[in-house]
Order: C-alpha cells, then sequence, then structure tokens
C-alpha cells in the first residue's frame, strides 16, 4: 500500500515513418502508453505534425458499412480489433463493396416478397370483410346507380342508424368483436350525403375500398391464400440464402472488422505525433514498471531501428500537475478511490489519502450505525449492487456500501444493539464493568466525547498531508510556516499534550512555561510571517498595518478552526445516539399500538417499517456526514485535486 501514486517516466521515442504504425499498434497493445500530443510550438521548425482527417472519415466511413453488414446479415457483435496489416483501408474497402454486392441481390428479393406479402395480408383482411357481398364489388363501386358504404361502428350505434335510415337504405350487420360491428349500408346514389351525415354522427370507421381487386370477395380470398403461401416458402428458400450467405461472409466481416477498428485507433493515436521526412517522434508517460516491456517491444517491432529516452518527471520539468496520476491500491482499499476522486484527482506528487479515507470512513460509519441487523441488510444491498450492476463506479459503491455494512455489525457487537434493540449478551462494551454500559443512551457522554480522538488523528493526519505535498512540490518552506502545514502541528501537537498533561498531573509553572514556547510560539510565527513577507517584498497595495491584521487574522482562524475540527468529530457519537433514540421511538409507537384492536398487526407493521425507514433515512444521512468529515475536515488541510488522469492508448 502507497500513500503516492504510481512512478511515471516521460517516454520520447523517435522511429523511421515506416515503422511509425507498427510501432503505435504495438503500443496500443501494450496498453500502458498515455499518449501527448505534439504542439507545434514545443517542436523543431523541422518536425510538423500530419493531418489524418481524410483516413479518419474513410476509416469510420468503412467500419460503418461493415456494422450495416453484420446488422442485415443477422449476426452478432463482431469482435474487438483483430491481427495487424499494413494500410488495409484499399482492400478494405475493396473487401466491403464486393461483400455489399454479394448482398444485395438477397436483400432485395426478401424485400420485395416482404412488401408483396405485407400486401396481399392487407387485401385478405379487408377483403375478408366483404364475404357478405355475393357479387363482384365493381358492380357496386362502379354502380351508376348505387352508393357503398363499408366500415365499423361502435355496437350501442347501432340501433340509431337503424332507426334513423331512410327506406331507401339497406344494412348488413356482422360481428367484429365485443365492442364493435361490420357495417356496410347501400343506398340510392342520390341519398348518400345523408347517409353519410347520419352514419358519421354515430362514430362511423369508414374504409377505403381502393386498391382492392375488384371480384367477388369470397372467390377472392383462396386466390389470395394460395399466394401467400407460395410466398411463405419463398421467404424461408430466401431465409435459408441469407443465412448461408452469413457463415460464408462471417469470417470476412470479423476479420476487416478487427482491421479496421486498429487502424482506426492508430490513426487517432498517431494524430498526436511529430514527423519529419523520415522519422516520427511519439511522445508520452508511462509507469515505471512496464518501461522495460515498451522499450523491449519497441525494438522488436522496429529491428532496433528507434532511438528512445526515459526521465523521471524532475529530469524531464515537468509540474506536477501535468504528469498522469494511476493511483496504486489494493483490491480491498481500490473502491475508496471512488470518494477520493468524487472530490478531485490528487496531483502526482500529492499524498494520495486512499487508504486513510477508506479506514476513516469506515470507523466512523460503524460507530455511527453500529448495529447487527441493520448493517447486515446494508450489507446485503451492497453485495447486490456490486454483484449485478455493470458500471464501474455503481460496483465500486456497492463495494463501499457492503464494508460499510460489515463495520456497522462490527460496532453493533460492540454497542450490542440488534435492529434497535440493546441486548446485553451481544455487547462488547457490556462487559467492561467500569463503563455500566446498557447502551448507546445509557452512556452520552462517552459517545460524545471518545471520537475526538478521531478527530485529532484526521486533523493531524491533514496537516501532515499538508506538510508532505508542499515539500514534494518544492515548497519547503511555505509548507513548515502554514497553519496547516509544520507550525500548525507544532501548535496542535503542543495544545493537545499540555491539555493531556495540565487534566493528567494538574497546572504547574512548567505547564505555562511550555505553553508559552510550544504555543505562543507559532502562533507568533504566523503572526510574523505577513509582516515579514511585507517588509522583504513591499507593496503599494498593501502595507505593514494591514499585514499585522493579517496575521492577526490568521492567528484566530487557526484557533478557531483546530477547535471547530476537532470537536466536529463529536457528530458521530450525536448520530450513535440519535440511532438509538430513533430506535426508541418505533418501538414505543409499537407498543402504543398493540392496544388497538389488531394491534399485533399493526405493531409489527410499526416495527418493520420503522426499521426499513432507518435504514434507508439514518443509512443514507450517515454516508453523507461522513462524507462531510472526510472532505471539510480532513481534505481542507491539504487537498488541492487538479490531477491528470492517467489514460493510456489501448487497442482491444
Amino acid at each position: 500500500m502507497s500513500f503516492s501514486p504510481a512512478p511515471m517516466r516521460r517516454l520520447r521515442m523517435v522511429v523511421l515513418d515506416r515503422d511509425a504504425r507498427r510501432v503505435t499498434a504495438v503500443l496500443g497493445r501494450l496498453g500502458v502508453m498515455h499518449l501527448l500530443e505534439a504542439r507545434v510550438e514545443d517542436v523543431p521548425e523541422s518536425l510538423r505534425r500530419v493531418n489524418r482527417n481524410e483516413d479518419l472519415e474513410r476509416c469510420r466511413a468503412l467500419l460503418g458499412r461493415i456494422e450495416n453488414l453484420r446488422d442485415r446479415l443477422g449476426l452478432a457483435a463482431l469482435p474487438a480489433p483483430g491481427p495487424d496489416g499494413e494500410e488495409p483501408l484499399d482492400r478494405a474497402e475493396a473487401r466491403v463493396t464486393e461483400m455489399e454486392a454479394r448482398l444485395k441481390p438477397v436483400l432485395a428479393r426478401r424485400e420485395a416478397l416482404a412488401s408483396e406479402s405485407e400486401r396481399l395480408q392487407d387485401e385478405h383482411a379487408r377483403l375478408s370483410s366483404l364475404t357478405f357481398l355475393d357479387a363482384p364489388l365493381t358492380r357496386v363501386v362502379d354502380s351508376p346507380f348505387l352508393y357503398l358504404f363499408v366500415g365499423s361502428i361502435p355496437e350501442a350505434d347501432v340501433a340509431a342508424v337503424r332507426a334513423e335510415a331512410r327506406a331507401d337504405v339497406v344494412l348488413i350487420e356482422m360481428p367484429l368483436d365485443a365492442r364493435r360491428r361490420q357495417l356496410a349500408a347501400l343506398t340510392p346514389r342520390r341519398g348518400r350525403f345523408a347517409l353519410d351525415t347520419l352514419l358519421r354522427r354515430n362514430n362511423f370507421t369508414p374504409e377505403d375500398l381502393a386498391g382492392l381487386p375488384m371480384g367477388v370477395p369470397a372467390q377472392l380470398l383462396p386466390e389470395i391464400e394460395k399466394r401467400l403461401a407460395e410466398i411463405r416458402a419463398q421467404q424461408e428458400e430466401a431465409g435459408r440464402e441469407m443465412q448461408a450467405l452469413a457463415e460464408e461472409l462471417r469470417p470476412t466481416l470479423v476479420e476487416w472488422h478487427g482491421r479496421l477498428r486498429l487502424e482506426l485507433a492508430v490513426l487517432e493515436a498517431s494524430a498526436n505525433f511529430a514527423h519529419t521526412d523520415s522519422a516520427c517522434l511519439m511522445d508520452g508517460w508511462a509507469p515505471s514498471a512496464a518501461v522495460p516491456a515498451v522499450i523491449r517491444k519497441t525494438l522488436e517491432a522496429t529491428g532496433g531501428r528507434a532511438v528512445i529516452l526515459a526521465h523521471t518527471p524532475e529530469e524531464a520539468g515537468a509540474p506536477s500537475a501535468e504528469v498522469p496520476v494511476l493511483l496504486r491500491n489494493n483490491r480491498f482499499f481500490r473502491p475508496f478511490e471512488l470518494l477520493v476522486t468524487t472530490y478531485g484527482l490528487p496531483r502526482y506528487r500529492d499524498v494520495d489519502p486512499t487508504l486513510i479515507v477508506g479506514l476513516s470512513f469506515l470507523l466512523m460509519y460503524g460507530l455511527m450505525f453500529g448495529d447487527v441487523g441493520h448493517g447486515a441488510l446494508l450489507a446485503l444491498a451492497g453485495a447486490g449492487l456490486w454483484r449485478f450492476m455493470k458500471d464501474r463506479a455503481l460496483r465500486d459503491l456497492g463495494v463501499i456500501v457492503l464494508w460499510a455494512g460489515a463495520a456497522s455489525v462490527l460496532c453493533g457487537f460492540l454497542y450490542g444493539s440488534l435492529f434497535g434493540i440493546d441486548v446485553e449478551a451481544l455487547s462488547v462494551l457490556a462487559h467492561v464493568g467500569s463503563l455500566h454500559w446498557e447502551g448507546p443512551l445509557s452512556q452520552p457522554m462517552y459517545l460524545l466525547t471518545a471520537p475526538i480522538l478521531i478527530g485529532v488523528f484526521m486533523v493531524a493526519a491533514g496537516m501532515t498531508a499538508n506538510l508532505a505535498n508542499r515539500v514534494r512540490n518544492g515548497d519547503a518552506s511555505g509548507g513548515l510556516l502554514d497553519r496547516f502545514g509544520g507550525m500548525g502541528l507544532v501548535f496542535y501537537a503542543a495544545a493537545l499534550l499540555i491539555t493531556a498533561a495540565a487534566w493528567r498531573f494538574g497546572g504547574g509553572r512548567w505547564v505555562w512555561i511550555a505553553a508559552a514556547v510550544f504555543l505562543a510560539g507559532p502562533l507568533l510565527v504566523l503572526f510574523l510571517k505577513e509582516i515579514v513577507h511585507r517588509v522583504l517584498h513591499p507593496s503599494k497595495d498593501e502595507g505593514l498595518a494591514m499585514a499585522a491584521v493579517n496575521g492577526a487574522f490568521e492567528v484566530m482562524e487557526t484557533l478557531m478552526s483546530f477547535l471547530t475540527n476537532t470537536v466536529s468529530f463529536s457528530r458521530v457519537g450525536a448520530f450513535a445516539l440519535a440511532h438509538g433514540g430513533l430506535s426508541l421511538a418505533v418501538y414505543t409507537l409499537a407498543e402504543i399500538v398493540r392496544g388497538a384492536p389488531g394491534g399485533v398487526l399493526w405493531g409489527a407493521a410499526a416495527v418493520a417499517l420503522g426499521n426499513l425507514l432507518i435504514l434507508a433515512l439514518e443509512g443514507l444521512i450517515v454516508f453523507v456526514q461522513c462524507m462531510r468529515l472526510e472532505y471539510y475536515e480532513f481534505f481542507s488541510k491539504f487537498f488541492e485535486g487538479g490531477g491528470k488522469r492517467y489514460s493510456p492508448f489501448r487497442v482491444g
């Protein structure tokens, strides 16, 4: 376990232009090189950037055509980038065009059959509703004397149409479904407008007869059914032909899809490189442990025709904010990186606080929400989130919730709490005779004061991390003189030791002498720091008087922040008391409702719903409070963020 990100090396490689593509593919398969863009202002005039936009667009278009072929052939997702190849775009375009030509007639045949089938099915459905007409449709539709309305009408409106229809109207009805009837209405042409008005007023939905064969409906149906059967057979044959073609073309699709995916990745990466007429400059960062493999593979790919320089960030003169950061934590603590990176990413030379965050978060969460039953349910919820979520951040959150639940279970055994019920047999503290422990509510002052020790550790750890960050980033004097650095550590440690000694042994002259030296001394340094700076660096905007005011405010802010930051951790005990109080309220309510009719059921419901409310509401609030203590009382002492995330170039 390390408190620092993985050490990085700046790699600058010069290879022949003819080897550049091969080396880029090798780097992509290694997946460890964080590529840097070659900025024109940073390279000699003899170097230039090469515009790959045309090849990129061409490669993306070919990939789109291959994926369209895959979808048309009904193939599953194709594999990731496959074997390497040299400049495959011209050959890929020829092969893709050839496959599209093979597929085109098969698709055209399937689409023609599908279109004819859809048309015939529509005709069949529409003619089926007209079988009551035992005459060719053309006699009725084209009749100069009669007008035919065909459609459907709600069952409830049929009676009104019958009652209001004129004597020269013929109505033919057939059941359509439970709520509507099929209706044909025949009238002389002179009465069509009156009949149309009547039907519309009664929610009639007309059916368009245009496009239907004009023969006798009952005689047309068998012919349509026969043709539909022939089409189904032809569609099955076309399906077999498509399946055979898919099996034949799949290896070629897989090969060229892989080659083009690789080519696309290489083209995108190569946009970062600088070129001469015959050479290529590649620049990037890699973890120190991976540098030997990068050098070895590059030399193998080029036959030794490469110049490779590896420098530490200090040798390369790289600021901390420009070096990519790869946090290195073991499997247990890695999910807690989510809590750190949500606030910000540490810079390369800064302390990685993941270890302290993971341990302190679990300790505080367990103490705030210590309950065997609630913790076990919380752990199960976290396990489900980790098991069934696909997003990595949600899976990491699930692991954190799982371990937070486990911490709650352990502290539940410490308190002797099971679903808010104090069980003396479970409690570890109940066996410490001097405590007289009967549950969290029996020792409120103990719960409020004991967590302050956690606060002492967190505040001191934050100042230590700040001092380390300042020293690592070349600001040792600033770290020593900072109120959250060396001076603050001296003052804070002295205040704790003197307070403990005075409480244990009583006051005395030596206590006041120690207070004057170790407490007043750091405060005096903080006060004089601004004044000395103004003496050495005069400013028209801010004189010595303002510097003295600033120094005084810094002393006051230091005193207040150390006190409030430390005492703030008493909320850990306060939430443990709140958990006991809420649980007591739930079981008291359950006792009250047991006296009502059906009281046993009401009491059980009150206990179940109350515990679910505690689990959901308090579990979330405690999570937020733990994060607040981490961010405001710990991170605020040292964490600046601003790190660059390590994003290696990967293929596959």
